[in-house]
């Protein structure tokens, strides 16, 4: 027996949806991981390289602001659906 193809598509609608919100919790955690790295590392030798550190910290940045401003229109249709 095949379930109703509307009955499909709300489900396939719902999971969507979870997996976007998952995404927008775990984004400030991928950023603390990928930011962590250098800034510790900046403490221990403090003159080998700074500008390079600073320019993965300020391009991780940016990164994650494309990301966020992403998934926020992804979820705003999504909240705009319902």
């Amino acid at each position: 027996m095949t379930e109703p193809e509307g009955y499909q598509r709300r489900e396939d609608v719902a999971r969507r949806s979870r997996k976007l919100r998952d995404l927008a919790l775990l984004l400030p955690f991928c950023g603390a991981i990928a930011f962590a790295s250098p800034v510790l590392d900046a403490f221990e030798s403090a003159n080998s390289g700074i500008g390079h550190k600073v320019i993965y910290i300020f391009g991780c940045w940016i990164f994650l602001i494309v990301c966020a401003f992403v998934l926020s229109r992804a979820l705003r249709t999504e909240i705009r659906d319902k």
